[in-house]
């Protein structure tokens, strides 16, 4: 009798999880097929693709220019020049003075903004429908008739300069930037680290002639997204960015990072620490977002922070934070940071511990504290949790038109499909609890890292004599 009673329960508990994984499919499928829907292309007269999503019941709208080539067009010793262009881009143009840029997005709460990422800059408006019309001409006319005044260059190049030395204050930006400038080396991206150095070798004619070369018709393509009329919006574009010379294609090809295995542990000493604060980080390549391994890998990365913050954190009281991270950029790469940590030489071997553990097929039992004595729990008996923690976050940032059209932008760089952002949930739906494990094992346990560490010079002496749990050789650095 009880063992009927078991198969029974067993048949329901079945028949539930079929159900609920169906209509779980049925709902992606729907989001899928209505978000279709809403989507429209054109192109302006100088061949700019430009794509439209339609959100009819919402007031703001949202424009994302994307300029590809990221740091790929910026020299290595002029890093900076394409944050130097894009922020004094959208200071002031022919028409618009800085002082009635910054009146009319006060007074329309409307916000004009840019950002030089590793693999392409997006210029963006986000603003309401009531004040569209005054926004987007001073949005286009900062973009097309930019006047670049030498005063203002000069005081954004102050402000640069002011930046990085601040962050030579942090120990977590320091530890930041001793790691990249390694791992970086000799590839594109090392473009992203500038310094007072390189700023200086960049002249307002410099900033002029990378904006003619870079702002061109063929290496934009724009998105929009709010309560537009296609017909209005595409003759106001034309009418706009419509002229923008065509200029020439640039699509920057995936790289490789050099010296990663085998790399020496960075050392950078700071003495305004105290002895007890120290900043540990690694960075480490990893696959591709195209590659069938990834949204396994993200789930993989997210175990592996949990059972580092378990282990390091809450048990041994070590750190302050820590995290493993993967970026999703066209050269793929992770890290893993170790947030003020008071004891750097212990930290690294417990770093390891965490990632056995989840290489081992284990990660943190999400039902602590509800009857469950397990710590760790088969990846099988977290898995959901982790999915549908991963789904929280997804849809949290697609509640805005600006983030919707970031994701169609980041989708259409990564994909050449600007709707590849609304397949993510069924990716990850579809990623097994042996496939997480084996991303631990293959992505993040046998990767080869490049660590470092920033710390008082009192630790940095006591590390070099334990330098082998990080690496077979150390270089210590100076920062400035």
């Amino acid at each position: 009798m009880k063992e009927r009673k078991f198969v029974m329960k067993m048949a329901v508990y079945v028949s539930v999880l079929i159900l609920a994984l169906f209509a779980g499919s049925c709902s992606r499928n729907s989001f899928v097929k209505e978000n279709l829907k809403t989507f429209h292309e054109f192109r302006l007269k100088n061949g700019i693709p430009v794509v439209v999503k339609i959100a009819r019941h919402s007031r703001t709208k949202s424009l994302v220019l994307v300029i590809n080539g990221g740091k790929a067009l910026v020299p290595a010793e002029k890093a900076g020049l394409d944050k130097l262009t894009q922020q004094l881009m959208r200071m002031e143009s022919k028409k618009y003075s800085d002082v009635k840029r910054r009146t009319i997005l006060k007074k329309t709460s409307s916000s004009i903004g840019a950002s030089d990422g590793l693999d392409y800059t997006h210029y963006n408006l986000k603003t309401i429908d009531k004040y569209f019309n005054e926004t987007f001409d001073l949005y286009a006319d900062l973009l097309v008739n930019p006047s670049f005044p030498e005063k203002l260059f000069r005081e954004t190049v102050t402000n640069l300069k002011n930046r990085y030395r601040s962050d030579l204050t942090d120990g977590y930006a320091r530890v930041s930037l001793a790691l990249n400038r390694s791992f970086f080396s000799g590839h594109p991206y090392c473009s992203y680290l500038f310094n007072v150095e390189t700023i200086d070798n960049i002249t307002l004619e410099d900033i002029k002639a990378f904006y003619r070369e870079n702002y061109v018709a063929s290496r934009m393509t724009l998105f929009a997204a709010g309560d537009f009329e296609i017909h209005s919006l595409k003759n106001r574009l034309d009418d706009a960015f419509g002229s923008i010379p065509q200029g020439t294609g640039f699509d920057a090809v995936p790289q490789k990072f050099a010296g990663s295995q085998g790399a020496p542990l960075i050392l950078d000493p700071y003495a305004d620490l105290k002895k007890e604060t120290s900043y540990v980080r690694a960075n480490f390549e990893v696959i591709p977002v195209t590659h069938k391994d990834y949204w396994a890998l993200v789930l993989a990365s997210s175990m592996v922070s949990e059972i580092m913050t378990d282990l390091i954190r809450t048990k041994n009281s070590m750190v302050y934070s820590v995290w493993s991270n993967v970026f999703g950029k066209r050269s793929n790469y992770a890290s893993i940071s170790a947030y003020r940590t008071n004891n750097p030489e212990k930290v690294v071997n417990l770093i390891k511990e965490s990632i056995d553990i989840a290489a081992a097929g284990k990660c943190v039992s999400p039902y602590r504290g509800s009857g469950n004595n397990d710590e760790y729990v088969p990846i099988a008996e977290g898995l959901g949790f982790y999915k549908t923690s991963f789904a929280t976050n997804f849809y949290t940032g697609l509640q805005t038109n600006a983030s919707i059209a970031m994701k169609m932008a980041d989708s259409y760089i990564h994909f050449r499909d600007y709707t590849n952002y609304l397949r993510v949930m069924s990716k990850i739906q579809a990623v097994s609890a042996e496939e997480v494990q084996r991303a631990v094992v293959r992505y993040i346990k046998n990767s080869d890292k490049v660590w470092a560490i920033t710390a008082h010079p009192d630790t940095v002496e006591q590390i070099k004599k334990d330098h082998k749990a990080y690496a077979s050789s150390y270089r210590v650095i100076n920062l400035r």
